[in-house]
């Protein structure tokens, strides 16, 4: 029973965390503290998470595959030449420690990535940020299911920050670090390119770019991947069972996403400052996210290729949840908004984690046998 409790007191217990030691004001705003301290409290909770997910035991399809690896080495020229990063850090962690340990390590280098993203990220609520982190999106759960590439998605997050303070030359370097990781980071030198897209000030863009994706997520496009794919690494994918109509996930998971729909369209006619640049990079980079999240429900490629996005995609419901802070609308319309906003957010996660826990959502830790009895 407590292994089913292991994410919720997870998230609860950072977001206590956070919110305690960081401390908010009387207007509701949050209290910059000293780089020391902040320093000191984010090396508490990297050790934190860093424990859950390197102690998880048989959690996720992929971890047995990664096991073996870590037990045995890691062999092949694909990992020494392609994603040689991945088989530096791993292959000589293997060769002289348990293979517990290489999860460990690579579950603190997320850690640590994430931790920066959360520092540099210059949030006014990181308390609540972590909060959507946790509820909203999947990466920490996933992390040790798609090992690799949930790895260089982390390290897509500090890029974001070089992409956001117009540090073009530091944005490429860090993606071709991701790539060292998983291939497929490469692709993400083309938001480089489209980076405009994520200043412009037109709210019906991004109601468009929405209702596009929405119609793709039902009526799919798997035709148009195939054709892109036979250009790239994934073309022997194709007619496979991956690649496939039938591999589209179920309506149920696309619930989940599009509850957030009716929340992002009302943040874009919410007032909040425009000339905020960071507000405004966020809130539009979180759109296209969110909207590739969504076309990814009916296409395998798109699907593996929005877990980078996985987290950026909940960066307007971040903004939604401090604007419910902040309003200053009647006290019974604010306490119901409150109310709806969270079974929202923790509704799901709560329903995935500890009611209906299968697959990666049902956490089981090498130390479980030791608290059995």
């Amino acid at each position: 029973m407590m292994d089913r409790l292991t994410y919720l007191i997870c998230m609860a217990v950072s977001f206590l965390f956070m919110y305690s030691v960081c401390g908010v004001s009387s207007d509701g705003h949050y209290k910059k503290l000293s780089l020391r301290a902040m320093n000191f409290f984010l090396v508490f909770l990297c050790l934190y998470w860093s424990l859950i997910i390197g102690l998880q035991n048989d959690t996720g399809s992929d971890y047995p595959t990664y096991f073996k690896m870590f037990q045995d080495g890691i062999s092949g020229s694909y990992f020494r030449a392609h994603e040689a990063g991945f088989y530096l850090i791993c292959d000589r962690l293997a060769v002289h420690f348990h293979p517990q340990v290489s999860f460990f390590v690579l579950a603190l280098i997320q850690s640590v990535l994430f931790c920066i993203f959360l520092k540099y990220g210059r949030f006014e609520r990181p308390d609540l940020f972590v909060l959507v982190y946790f509820s909203c999106a999947t990466a920490f759960i996933n992390s040790t299911n798609g090992l690799r590439q949930f790895t260089a998605m982390y390290i897509f997050l500090v890029g974001i920050l070089f992409l956001r303070d117009k540090k073009y030359i530091a944005y490429i370097l860090t993606i071709l670090v991701a790539y060292t990781f998983h291939i497929s980071a490469i692709y993400l030198l083309a938001i480089l390119v489209g980076r405009f897209w994520f200043t412009f000030k037109n709210k019906w863009i991004l109601i468009v770019e929405l209702a596009v994706s929405i119609v793709i997520c039902f009526v799919g496009m798997d035709d148009l991947m195939n054709f892109v794919a036979q250009f790239t690494p994934y073309k022997s994918y194709i007619g496979s069972s991956y690649a496939t109509t039938g591999n589209r996930v179920d309506f149920i998971n696309i619930a989940t996403k599009l509850i957030y729909v009716p929340f992002y369209i009302h943040l874009l006619f919410l007032e909040y400052d425009e000339t905020d640049y960071d507000s405004r990079f966020f809130i539009n980079l979180g759109f296209f996210c969110f909207c590739i999240k969504l076309m990814g429900m009916s296409s395998y490629y798109i699907c593996r290729f929005a877990y980078y996005f996985d987290i950026l995609a909940y960066l307007p419901f971040y903004y939604y949840v401090l604007w419910v802070r902040r309003t200053s609308i009647k006290k019974e319309w604010k306490l119901l908004l409150y109310f709806v906003t969270l079974c929202v957010m923790i509704g799901p996660f709560v329903a995935k984690t500890c009611f209906f826990p299968v697959r990666e959502y049902d956490y089981h830790s090498i130390l479980s046998p030791f608290f059995s009895y």
